[in-house]
């Protein structure tokens, strides 16, 4: 777990896992994957149990941001591509490491919690 960036969770080391650990997240927090999908455990806690309102600037989210990729089918000895599954909402991603990242937002989004490991929205979404 060393340099592993869990977002709002912690890093517990797992042999049975993609990366070798996963990411418990706080209460209140949540990892964004389907809740039936184990091969993704090791993606950090960045998304908030609150309501995004994207709409409230007038916009859908397709104009906000990119769309959150189809998610591929995953064979287990299948190299897997950390990135394609991170969702940066209104930011690029930009892989710093095999396992980490930061979200590099665009004009008018910022990071949640300013903390470059979570999403970019625009303040009055959240």
């Amino acid at each position: 777990c060393n340099g592993t960036r869990c977002g709002r969770g912690s890093c517990i080391p797992s042999l049975n896992t993609t990366f070798g650990f996963v990411c418990e997240c706080e209460p209140g927090w949540r990892q964004a994957r389907p809740d039936t999908d184990r091969l993704l455990l090791f993606l950090p806690c960045i998304v908030p149990n609150c309501t995004v309102n994207y709409g409230c600037s007038g916009e859908d989210r397709a104009t906000d941001a990119d769309p959150v990729p189809q998610l591929p089918s995953i064979q287990s000895n299948d190299k897997i591509d950390f990135i394609y599954y991170y969702d940066c909402s209104g930011g690029i991603c930009n892989q710093t490491s095999a396992i980490a990242h930061e979200c590099i937002c665009k004009d008018g989004f910022h990071n949640l919690m300013n903390d470059t490991i979570f999403p970019c929205y625009k303040q009055c979404k959240i």
